[in-house]
């Protein structure tokens, strides 16, 4: 059903409103993948050390 996250009637669309911005301020998931993918591949390092550094990137 195409209203599912859009009509007023539900909370449900205040959640997906912020998730449309902040895909479109933070980067989209394909973006975010490349992102990650790559650097995952370029170190060899420890998960929390990764995730750290991964996020002070952006998109």
């Amino acid at each position: 059903h195409g209203a599912i996250g859009v009509t007023e009637e539900f909370d449900l669309q205040l959640l997906t409103r912020r998730l449309h911005e902040w895909r479109t301020t933070h980067g989209s998931e394909a973006c975010w993948a490349a992102v990650i993918g790559d650097a995952s591949l370029a170190d060899q390092i420890a998960i929390v050390d990764f995730a750290r550094g991964v996020a002070g990137n952006t998109c």
